[in-house]
C-alpha cells in the first residue's frame, strides 16, 4: 500500500496480510480499512499499524465499497455479500454461490453488485437481502456505477458492458474486446470505462469515444476523481 499526506511524496506502507489487496476505503470515523484474502484491517488516518476487524467470513473478499462514509459492503467469493451495520459486519442473504467482484448504487433502496458468470443482484432494503436480476450475458462483471439519473452500467470480460436504463439490464454495444474492470460516471448519463492494454472510454452507455492515453499500453484496474 502507497499513501500520501497532502501534496507530499508517495511512502510504501507495509500491511501484514498474505492475500492481495483488493480494496481500500475510509470511512466516516476517521479510519482507513483495508480488504485482503480472508481478511479486513483497519488503521486510523494518524496511526502507522494496522489491526484486524472482526468478521464471521471464510471467503476470499474481492471488493470493498461504501454508499458513503458508513454504509460499507465487502463482496467476496461464495455469493458473500458483508454489511456494516454500526460497529458489526452482518452477511446479508443471497441467492447465488458465483464471486461477487463490484458494487453500486444509489442510495439503500437501489443496492447493486455484479460478479462471476454475468451476475446481477440487487436489493432495495439497504443490502441485507439481495435478489437475483435477469442478466443478458454470462460474461464475469467487475464493476457497476450509477450515474444518480437512473442510469447504471456494468462492465467486464471481453469488452463486456451492460446498462440498465428502467427496470431491465441490456447488453450495449461495446468499443473493444479488452477486459474492463473500472467504471465511473461524473455527471448524468456521462460514464468513462477503463481496462486491458490501457484502453479508455467515455461515454452515455449506449455510445463510446475513445480517450486517447499517449504510450500508455498497461492494464487500468481502477478510475477515481
Amino acid at each position: 500500500v502507497f499513501h500520501r499526506q497532502g501534496s507530499g511524496a508517495w511512502q510504501a506502507e507495509p500491511v501484514p496480510v498474505s492475500g492481495f489487496v483488493t480494496g481500500i476505503w475510509q470511512d466516516g470515523d476517521g479510519h482507513l480499512l483495508l480488504a485482503a484474502g480472508e481478511e479486513l484491517l483497519q488503521r486510523s488516518l494518524t496511526a502507522p499499524s494496522w489491526s484486524p476487524v472482526p468478521l464471521d467470513n471464510a471467503a476470499i473478499l474481492l471488493e470493498l465499497w461504501g454508499l458513503d462514509a458508513e454504509q460499507l459492503f465487502l463482496g467476496g467469493t461464495g455469493g458473500t455479500i458483508l454489511r456494516r451495520v454500526g460497529g458489526n459486519w452482518l452477511r446479508a442473504e443471497t441467492p447465488v454461490g458465483t464471486e461477487i467482484w463490484g458494487f453500486g448504487g444509489t442510495g439503500p433502496d437501489d443496492l447493486v453488485a455484479v460478479g462471476q458468470s454475468g451476475t446481477i443482484l440487487e436489493s432495495h432494503d439497504g443490502g441485507a437481502t439481495w435478489q437475483a436480476a435477469p442478466s443478458p450475458t454470462t460474461a464475469t462483471l467487475f464493476d457497476v456505477v450509477a450515474d444518480g439519473a437512473g442510469r447504471m452500467v456494468a462492465v467486464g470480460t471481453g469488452g463486456t458492458i451492460v446498462l440498465r436504463d428502467g427496470d431491465s439490464w441490456e447488453l450495449t454495444t461495446s468499443p473493444t474486446t479488452q477486459n474492463l474492470f473500472a467504471v465511473r460516471s461524473d455527471a448524468a448519463g456521462h460514464f468513462f470505462v477503463a481496462g486491458d492494454g490501457g484502453v479508455l472510454f467515455e461515454g452515455s452507455g449506449l455510445g463510446w469515444q475513445p480517450l486517447l492515453v499517449p504510450a500508455v499500453r498497461e492494464n487500468f484496474r481502477a478510475i477515481t476523481g
